[in-house]
């Protein structure tokens, strides 16, 4: 059992979570504590030379590392499930909501285009069929771009090296693979 009192909370609650097939609450702050704990023990701690504790220390957050990633992996296949079976999320932390809110509008937008085609409405479905072909990527020019029309018909540029934009996507794939342009991730 860790002795470690963080890897120890850490370690039951997985215990717990694995255990039983409904998801336990957990602390909303549980992952930025864990994240906090292996920042404060880590500074410093990289260099060649460590003592038998550094060595200790560091194999700890290791361990701290690889079971909260798995209580996060087990979490989230816990929710899914659940989500498919009832259709609604449970409390959830921060970090958990982050990856499970796509999933949850992708479920909503598989049972909308269902019920368009269940119920003919083919005007929705041009809808869709216009939004995926008129998908914008943001890039930074890695060299300077004379202005050029897009696949919308929307002039573009002219840009200089380093400049940030919103290009359609069908414009964008020819200039990263000619080195113009890096795709930028970034959520809008």
């Amino acid at each position: 059992m860790p002795l470690n009192p963080i890897l120890n909370k850490v370690h039951k609650i997985f215990e717990k979570e694995r255990g039983g097939s409904q998801l336990d609450s957990l602390p909303p702050t549980l992952y930025r504590e864990v994240a906090d704990y292996i920042k404060k023990t880590r500074n410093g701690s990289e260099k060649e030379g460590q003592s038998t504790r550094e060595l200790i220390a560091s194999e700890e957050r290791k361990i701290l590392a690889r079971i909260t990633t798995r209580l996060l992996q087990l979490r989230v296949r816990k929710i899914i499930r659940g989500l498919k079976e009832e259709g609604e999320s449970p409390a959830l932390t921060p970090e958990e909501k982050y990856i499970i809110e796509p999933l949850i509008t992708s479920a909503k937008r598989a049972l909308r285009l269902e019920r368009a085609i269940a119920d003919g409405r083919t005007s929705f479905l041009e809808t869709i069929i216009e939004k995926a072909t008129s998908k914008y990527s943001t890039v930074r020019f890695l060299s300077d771009a004379p202005s050029t029309v897009g696949v919308d018909l929307v002039n573009y540029g002219p840009f200089l090296a380093e400049d940030v934009a919103l290009l359609p996507m069908e414009n964008v794939r020819p200039l990263v693979i000619q080195g113009i342009v890096q795709e930028l991730d970034i959520e809008i």
